[in-house]
């Protein structure tokens, strides 16, 4: 756990000690913060800020901003490789979209903290879904974070030469 750890910091450290790659985290981390916050309101008719962030615990709150700070990180160490490399094959592609896809979906269900918000918000996939889906919130939410952090830690074994698979 120490290893995996320190590849990311050394990664993180390597690709943020560049200005331009610093305030594209910054950027991205509040972008992603703040559309994980108004994305509810603006898909839940009837709904604003304000009701928005008083419903939400504050455990919502901690976790929306951990994945907006890992889904900015994410962005940035993948734009660093793909600046890097000039192109990134289309597994690593992949990879990056799943990992993103699943930051925003955990944090769809971190911000939609009752269940007509989460109804309003997946109200295209029916009844049936979204009952799913709510019975198996938190296991959708660990499985997102659980992959989020697996794109970080592959993306910066790529950065320290350490991932085999590519041979970078």
């Amino acid at each position: 756990m120490r290893s995996q750890a320190n590849t990311v910091w050394l990664a993180a450290k390597e690709v943020l000690s560049h200005t331009k790659y610093l305030w594209l985290f910054v950027l991205a981390s509040t972008f992603f913060a703040l559309l994980f916050i108004v994305y509810p309101v603006l898909a839940t008719p009837g709904n604003d800020l304000a009701f928005q962030l008083s419903i939400t615990p504050w455990w919502g709150l901690l976790l929306i901003g951990f994945l907006a700070f890992a889904s900015g990180l994410l962005v940035t160490l993948q734009a660093y490789i793909f600046r890097r490399l000039k192109a990134l094959p289309v597994k690593e592609t992949g990879t990056t979209l799943v990992g993103g896809a699943s930051a925003f979906l955990a944090n769809v269900f971190a911000s939609a903290s009752c269940t007509a918000c989460v109804s309003a918000l997946f109200s295209f996939l029916g009844i049936g879904t979204i009952i799913f889906l709510l019975n198996y919130r938190w296991e959708i939410v660990g499985g997102s974070i659980v992959l989020t952090l697996l794109a970080i830690y592959f993306a910066s074994k790529r950065i320290n030469n350490h991932c085999m698979e590519c041979g970078v």
